[in-house]
This record gives structure tokens, sequence and C-alpha cells, in this order.
């Protein structure tokens, strides 16, 4: 037996009653279990085993899979749930952690970070608080987007400037290819905010709407570059009508 706090990043039946879940844990980093009986109405771990649930959670090692036994609610997320929007967001920034690490490997900054960016997106501007929520989970993971120095030459950029999306950071004028992205100072200003969100006070740059939809395209579609298959969970948000 192990025992771990654990967070639900997605849920899916199996067989008559059972649920599969991934889990981020604190000591084990990403994993999955099944939860034996959980679609069943009268089940212990009916209520643990919701997407989003922070819990302490007992699992029976196994050869292919872990089986969870005991869980107990350390915090529910349950704004997330019962707000259609903020579900959507939510499954998002779940999604992005899923996809993003591997299996077994802990760490704990994540562990905490993942909870910080949840707690965002159901008390704040949810769509804002995931777009930072997955630009900070990119960067964790090292795919971050470079925005300082050209990605191809090495050298300083200032003002406006264009996104390869292959190199993963901005390009010069005298860098860029024919499918670079034009990328403004605001942009690049509003993408600098996005990563320290959370953090503390942080004074918000001046951004206009077209530079917020703008940003959101293109980490989209670089985030997917990485990932190379899209995110479900941009179905459902679109589906909302929030894209």
């Amino acid at each position: 037996m192990k025992k771990t706090e654990a967070i639900v990043l997605s849920v899916k039946s199996w067989g008559e009653a059972d649920r599969i879940v991934t889990l981020f844990s604190k000591e084990y980093g990403k994993t999955e279990a099944v939860a034996y009986g959980a679609r069943k109405p009268r089940s212990a771990l009916a209520a643990s085993v919701q997407l989003f649930t922070q819990a302490e959670m007992t699992l029976a090692e196994g050869k292919r899979i872990d089986t969870l036994k005991q869980c107990h609610i350390m915090r529910s997320f349950r704004t997330l749930r019962e707000d259609l929007s903020r579900m959507a967001y939510g499954s998002f920034l779940t999604e992005v952690c899923e996809v993003l690490t591997m299996d077994g490997e802990r760490d704990e900054e994540l562990y905490e970070r993942l909870l910080l960016l949840l707690e965002m997106i159901e008390t704040r501007n949810p769509r804002l608080a995931a777009l930072a929520g997955a630009l900070q989970l990119m960067k964790h993971g090292g795919f971050g987007p470079i925005t300082e120095r050209c990605s191809a030459c090495g050298c300083a950029v200032e003002g406006d400037a264009f996104f390869d999306r292959q190199l993963g950071g901005i390009v010069c004028e005298t860098c860029r290819q024919t499918d670079s992205i034009p990328m403004r100072e605001s942009m690049r200003a509003f993408i600098a905010w996005l990563e320290k969100l959370g953090d503390g006070p942080i004074e918000p740059p001046r951004v206009t709407g077209r530079d917020m939809v703008d940003t959101e395209k293109l980490l989209i579609a670089y985030l997917t570059d990485i990932i190379d298959r899209p995110l479900r969970s941009l179905k459902f948000i679109a589906q909302l009508g929030d894209t």
C-alpha cells in the first residue's frame, strides 16, 4: 500500500461500475488507478474520484495499474464542476498537465502549482487563468516560448517581432521565415505577465482585446505543436462559445 495526496486529472468509465482515474500525486507524480465500484451511488469512492478533487488516497500497487482503496477529500473544487465555463477551462488545464508530464516523475513544485492554478480558475476570470496556467505548465516542462531574444541568432529583440512555432520563440526581422507569425510588443508583455500570474500582486500590462485573442491563438497553436495532437477540452470550450 502507498499513501499520497493527489489531484484528479481525468476520469473515465470502465466496466459496468468502475472508473479509471488519472492522478497527479504529490509523492509519485502522474499515475493511473482503478476505482472499483465507484460508479455505484453508495460507493465510498464516488465523491472522491470526481474531476479536480484533491484527496489523500491509499493505493494498492498492481502489476499493470494501481487500485484505489481509500480516499479522504481535502478539497473538492466543487465550483469548477458546477459552472460550465469554469469546468471547461479547468478541464483544459488538467488535460495540459496530463499530456505534458511523464508517468511516475515526482514533482512537488508542479503539484503545488496545479493547486494554485485550479484555485485561480475557480475564483478569477477562468479563460485568463487557464491561459496563464497552460503557459506556466509549458514553461515548467521546458517548453515555454522564448520571448526576449531571437530563437535563431540569439540577438536581443526590442519592439515588435515574429514568432516561429518550430523554434518555439520569437525571431528578428533578419531571421523570420515566410510562415513566421507577427507578434506585437504588447503581446510579448502580456505573455510575460501571464507567466507570473498567481505569484503575487503584479501590475497588468496595457493590452487590448485583440492582443489577448491573438496571444491565446498563438499559444494554443504552439501547445498543439508540442503535443502533436488536438486537445479534447478545446472542443468543449468551443461548444460553449468561448473561443
